[in-house]
């Protein structure tokens, strides 16, 4: 399935409420869809210039682009982006508050949107499951590892997606 704008719009309305993704990343990806526009769309052009603005004011522009939802290419977007950002947990063996945010963060993702593969769910509901045990006592450091790596599996083939966009973006090629 190729990826749209709203498909990449709301990846970066999910990132954004996650921690994962930043307004600057935004304002690049609204560039690159004006240069490429000979009349870009409103929100398009109400994104290019949103780094000062509140980041729930972000999510509401982000949530108006048109088209269909897809939460599944979304999702997995956002855990191509993870495995960008942070292709291990921290070898120090603690779990650390961002870990946690995270692995919730996530998990009410999925229960807010139904219609999801087994091969998106399953990773995301495992991984917080597994950190809530840890966190409880009674995990074990060595599974939750395993769960962190499935889940950035489901999103693994998206990788080269958002590098090419960020080397895009970091060239100074908008188109």
């Amino acid at each position: 399935m190729d990826l749209t704008p709203k498909h990449y719009a709301d990846f970066l309305d999910i990132g954004l409420l996650l921690g994962l993704c930043t307004r600057a990343e935004v304002e690049h990806w609204a560039e690159r869809l004006i240069a490429a526009s000979d009349r870009p769309p409103d929100w398009a052009l109400e994104l290019a210039v949103c780094t000062h603005k509140h980041p729930l004011d972000v999510c509401h522009t982000l949530r108006a682009v048109p088209g269909a939802a897809n939460p599944e290419q979304s999702l997995r977007l956002l855990l191509a982006k993870l495995a960008i950002a942070q292709p291990a947990l921290k070898p120090d063996g603690d779990i650390h508050p961002a870990d946690w945010q995270l692995a919730s963060g996530l998990y009410r993702v999925i229960c807010d949107r139904g219609n999801l593969s087994e091969n998106v769910r399953g990773p995301i509901a495992d991984f917080y499951l597994d950190i809530s045990c840890i966190l409880g006592g009674s995990g074990d450091r060595a599974i939750l590892e395993r769960s962190y790596a499935a889940l950035l599996a489901a999103g693994r083939e998206l990788v080269p997606y958002l590098e090419a966009i960020a080397s895009c973006s970091q060239s100074g090629d908008r188109a």
